[in-house]
């Protein structure tokens, strides 16, 4: 299964996903496991066919007014959703198989995120408080990982694709903040292990985007 890994801080909540898939052809090839819902200032992921991100971005958009109406809306919905008929085969396909959702956005109380399960936790919406790990890896990884949370996650993500063969691709960043929405591309998964790496900041972040601003008013 795919990587889908939060960061939940006082100031943003970022998705970290991978972009690793494989067709009915064992062709293994990039997509996007996220989708961007800046209306409810959030954004939805799955660990489990792709199909499932299509149903759910579509349900949590027509049932959610904000973010923690979203997560009502899981809370009451999610087995409704899995059991809906869809007309597209690889929709009808993809909820009658394992799937994690998960949500991660600006809510009431600030950054927040969610996820939910049709084979673990009980079917139950758990909340994320600091950090989420999925796929888990080995101690040595996890030992590794815990001492450096801020800037760690490239490796992370670097040995979730070395220990998980549904792992790999690029890694992906979503970072929320209460009024914008940053997704952008870290690297390549199957090169970070043996090449020194680290997140952009946020304010390299946004020093670049104040160029581009600049530059587009010449």
């Amino acid at each position: 299964m795919s990587a889908v890994n939060i960061l939940v801080q006082r100031e943003r909540v970022c998705l970290f996903t991978d972009t690793k898939t494989t067709n009915s052809d064992g062709v293994q090839f990039n997509i996007v496991k996220y989708s961007l819902l800046p209306w409810l200032r959030m954004v939805v992921a799955v660990r489990g066919h792709v199909g499932a991100l299509r149903v759910f971005e579509r349900s949590i958009s027509a049932g959610a007014a904000d973010y923690d109406s979203a997560v009502q809306y899981l809370i009451e919905h999610f087995k409704d959703v899995l059991v809906g008929e869809y007309l597209d085969p690889s929709e009808a396909y993809a909820v009658k198989q394992d799937v994690d959702v998960y949500i991660a956005g600006w809510g009431r109380l600030g950054p927040a995120s969610h996820w939910i399960s049709n084979y673990r936790a009980s079917g139950q919406i758990q909340r994320i408080d600091g950090v989420h790990v999925s796929p888990m890896v080995d101690l040595e990884a996890q030992t590794r990982f815990a001492a450096d949370v801020k800037t760690g996650m490239p490796r992370l993500m670097a040995d979730q694709t070395q220990q998980n063969p549904g792992v790999g691709g690029w890694m992906m960043v979503t970072e929320v903040q209460e009024n914008m929405i940053l997704s952008y591309p870290h690297g390549g998964l199957d090169a970070l292990s043996s090449v020194t790496s680290r997140m952009q900041t946020r304010e390299e972040i946004e020093a670049f985007a104040d160029i581009e601003r600049r530059n587009a008013e010449r």
